[in-house]
């Protein structure tokens, strides 16, 4: 309790922490993990995206 209670100390009075939690909560992983999956997917999106799209130049021939 006494280390939680270092932690939001830190970060009250300089807006972050100094060092990261030892651990990773769930409800913190799940996010990460969706954070990445968006990521993904734009990436994928991007990338797909120049390969296969028509200009209407291209539709005119």
């Amino acid at each position: 309790m006494e280390q939680q209670n270092s932690f939001n100390s830190q970060q009250q009075s300089t807006g972050f922490m100094k060092q990261p939690p030892e651990m990773v909560s769930v409800k913190d992983s799940l996010y990460l993990t969706d954070m990445l999956a968006w990521n993904l997917n734009a990436v994928k999106k991007a990338h797909f995206l120049p390969h296969n799209v028509r200009t209407r130049k291209s539709l005119m021939r």
